[in-house]
């Protein structure tokens, strides 16, 4: 005959009251693990009518990426994991026959070891597509280039003038991890 104490989900709550009563209240926590989450970005304008006509441009944009929205509320952000998994450029009304080149990069003064690039790429051969898909660079914890909960990317392309107006949209995708702490809360509910 089985007893109570064979349960699992009472001996969990068993042990949780237990840690509580002895103010272990650290003992309930959660790790969060998100593989993939895409946030897209304003489109960027490239008017043929703007540009000059002959040879290449090289303008440079900064994407600001707020990383505390996409956090939990309750994320430790002292613990966070924030990694670059890829980026995609879309064409809106258009192509991107008139890129050359796509970087990213992060640089912030306050972070040692310099600027990293996140991804780059350069064409290879002629041709126009509406998408260009990027895998990212997810060795560097991207975490302390954050300021006030931003990821701030700078954005450089190379590019020879577009047949037409062309907007080009950029969504960029982080994996995140870190942890969430339930034991002040659950201390507070008692």
């Amino acid at each position: 005959m089985k007893s109570m104490l064979d349960s699992p989900p009472l001996r969990l709550v068993l042990l949780a009251g237990a840690s509580l009563l002895s103010g272990c209240g650290e003992l309930l926590f959660g790790d969060v693990d998100i593989p993939e989450i895409c946030t897209r970005m304003k489109p960027y304008a490239f008017q043929a009518s703007n540009l000059p006509v002959e040879g290449t441009f090289s303008p440079t944009l900064s994407l600001e990426v707020d990383v505390k929205s996409l956090l939990p509320e309750d994320m430790d952000m002292v613990s966070a994991d924030v990694r670059f998994r890829r980026a995609t450029f879309r064409a809106v009304g258009g192509d991107l026959g008139f890129l050359d080149a796509v970087k990213l990069g992060m640089d912030n003064a306050t972070v040692s070891g310099g600027p990293v690039v996140l991804t780059e790429w350069s064409r290879t051969e002629a041709g126009a597509s509406t998408e260009l898909n990027l895998p990212g660079n997810d060795a560097v914890n991207l975490f302390p280039y954050t300021q006030d909960g931003m990821l701030k990317v700078a954005v450089g392309f190379t590019a020879r003038m577009p047949d037409k107006d062309t907007e080009v949209e950029p969504v960029l995708c982080l994996g995140l991890k870190g942890r969430i702490r339930y034991g002040d809360k659950v201390e507070e509910s008692l």
